[in-house]
């Protein structure tokens, strides 16, 4: 009976040792389950705020964020000693840091920092590092644990079989044993079923937050066309009453005025013609982005284009001692169509920058042919500049919007960085595209195509 009992206790032990084990695997895997939902929620939280600069997503961002904390602090509680977890803790603290500066900028409203933290290849980087973190996690847990309920199941088997020896002497001890192991057996499968229960709640409850961030991703992209659309009615407002400034300003100017009131009404007039140029750019990036902007196909001469925007802008030049060239190749027809007053604006802004960044030499302007079918043509515009020069790390950010090449160029050349993201964008609407070659203090070349439509009829 002492045989019996003694081996009766030391399977119970097993048994309860091969539980807790089992236990600690779905704990584990529990906080595992949580800490990937958690941090899909911060992560989505996060980038909805600097998409909608809505900072009630900081605050939902903030109500889980102590949740995860929480999970974090119980797995590494339950797994002290596992090597290999120091990047994936690394991972979370780095993108919890930046979450919250990209959070400081909403509150500054500075959006665009923000969103460049969010969707950045460093935050996209610490993801990927905190995923694999979990999947070693896992791999090591697994490994870890298997092997110690392999030892364990072991020593049930040789305390199994130590009961199955006695059992031959005292069957009633027998019976005692194998009701233990049923229950046992029970108990397990009922941990199994718990764990298979949970996993499901868990998978549910992904899929009604991943819909939910769609449902909420179309909400922010129809309010940011809501917001287009009121930016370019707004601007159509702001340009009438300046217009009207700028006429009793040219009246003004021809009134009886000494040399200081002149001087005055001069400068108060390029203050407001520069002003109007600021709202007619926000009022073409607007139209385009809310889908208000469409292009006419009207008789037009390339070569009068070219001379009208060579007419305004050489006083400009001249004022600079720059040389203003151009030259339209033989090459293009005269009977064309297209939109004259989209292509003489493309020209304005990359002429007008040239000059700009071109204290001496010369800006030249040059238009080929590239391509021709039976009833288009794409043709080729190449402005070449002898200034200043751009380098290669800022080229590819030139062309988005309110970007200029260095934060000192707005402050010493002026501009709103809007000219040659709305040239790209009325070049794409024309069916081509836009680019620049260059190397600093060796000049730049900056271009464009369009597909421009044929006619039969002389201009």
């Amino acid at each position: 009976m002492v045989a019996l009992f003694g081996s009766g206790w030391n399977a119970y032990n097993s048994h309860q040792q091969y539980s807790n084990g089992t236990q600690y695997i779905i704990r584990v895997q529990e906080l595992r389950s949580q800490i990937t939902l958690l941090d899909e929620i911060l992560t989505m939280s996060a980038r909805m705020a600097v998409l909608t600069g809505d900072l009630e997503w900081v605050q939902r961002y903030r109500s889980f964020e102590g949740n995860l904390v929480a999970t974090n602090q119980e797995a590494n509680a339950l797994v002290p000693d596992l090597g290999g977890t120091e990047p994936f803790f690394a991972a979370n603290d780095a993108l919890i840091e930046m979450e919250s500066n990209a959070f400081r900028l909403i509150r500054n409203e500075e959006l665009e920092e923000s969103r460049e933290i969010l969707f950045s290849e460093e935050y996209a980087r610490q993801k990927v590092i905190f995923s694999e973190g979990l999947q070693l996690l896992d791999g090591e847990l697994v490994s870890l644990i298997g092997s110690s309920l392999r030892s364990q199941r072991q020593q049930m088997l040789v305390q199994v079989f130590s009961i199955a020896l006695v059992i031959l002497i005292l069957v009633i001890s027998w019976l005692v044993v194998i009701r233990i192991i049923h229950l046992w057996r029970d108990e397990l499968a009922q941990s199994v079923q718990h764990h298979i229960d949970l996993n499901r709640v868990l998978d549910h409850k992904v899929l009604v937050r991943t819909a939910f961030a769609q449902r909420s991703m179309e909400k922010a992209k129809q309010a940011n066309k809501f917001k287009s659309e009121f930016l370019a009615n707004m601007s159509h407002e702001f340009r009438t009453p300046m217009n009207v400034v700028l006429g009793y300003l040219e009246m003004l100017g021809h009134t009886s005025l000494d040399e200081e009131q002149k001087m005055f009404a001069g400068t108060a007039r390029k203050a407001a013609t520069s002003l109007l140029d600021i709202v007619n750019d926000i009022l073409d990036f607007s139209k385009i982005e809310a889908g208000q902007l469409s292009l006419e196909s009207i008789p037009l001469d390339l070569n009068e284009v070219v001379e009208e925007v060579i007419a305004l802008l050489e006083p400009l030049a001249s004022a600079k001692g720059t040389q203003l060239q151009s030259s339209v190749s033989k090459d293009v027809p005269k009977n064309l169509s297209g939109d004259p007053l989209r292509i003489r604006q493309i020209l304005i802004n990359l002429i007008n920058n040239a000059i700009k960044f071109t204290s001496e030499g010369e800006v030249s302007v040059n238009v080929g042919l590239e391509k021709e079918t039976e009833n288009h043509l794409v043709l080729r515009f190449d402005v070449h500049d002898t200034g200043i020069g751009i380098s290669a790390d800022k080229q590819e950010m030139l062309f988005e919007a309110f970007t200029q090449e260095y934060t000192s160029t707005a402050r010493k050349f002026g501009g709103t960085g809007l000219g040659l993201a709305i040239s790209k964008q009325l070049a794409e609407l024309m069916g081509g595209e836009i680019g620049v070659n260059s190397t600093v203090r060796e000049g730049a070349t900056f271009w464009f195509t369009a597909k421009i439509g044929k006619i039969d009829k002389p201009v």
